[in-house]
């Protein structure tokens, strides 16, 4: 199983399915078709396969509704499950890195989570929230920081034009 910090696979909380009892471990999960673009990028540049971890996230909306109980959360342990269709038996990435059918994703109960800890009072993540003001560099340089900003876990990325840098 590896981990893979640069990325986190957001999903709508209409398309997360509650599991009933959580019986088997898991918080929620979500299931997308294959020819989503979060299935393909997991697919194609990540090259997950089934069991490895993943960050993943449920965007919060602004005006909550009956599917938003689930909204702002975020996790580093997401599992990842391939589903094969058609032809395809094996459930991994083909040689061309095509995904083989749908995707599972399965969040576990308790999810780490800082926004779990506004909702639930319990703390559960002791990461300090970290602001970087940085001045505009040039495009490769900034093309460049970027993972490396993302990995450290920048809250908040804030660019500003100088004279001299």
């Amino acid at each position: 199983s590896s981990n893979l910090f640069l990325n986190r696979i957001m999903f709508d909380a209409t398309e997360l399915s509650v599991v009933s009892g959580q019986s088997e471990g898991y918080l929620a999960t979500v299931t997308l078709p294959k020819d989503d673009y979060r299935t393909r990028h997991i697919a194609k540049t990540l090259n997950l396969q089934n069991g490895d971890c993943v960050r993943a996230g449920c965007v919060r909306d602004r005006d909550p509704s009956e599917f938003d109980s689930l909204g702002g959360l975020m996790t580093d342990e997401a599992f990842v499950e391939w589903l094969p269709e058609g032809k395809i038996k094996k459930a991994s990435p083909t040689r061309n890195r095509e995904p083989p059918g749908s995707l599972k994703v399965l969040i576990p109960n308790p999810p780490k989570t800082s926004l779990w800890e506004d909702r639930y009072g319990a703390e559960t993540d002791d990461t300090p929230r970290v602001s970087l003001l940085l001045a505009l560099p040039r495009p490769l340089q900034l093309q460049r920081l970027l993972p490396m900003v993302a990995q450290l876990g920048v809250e908040n990325l804030i660019l500003t034009n100088a004279r001299k840098v």
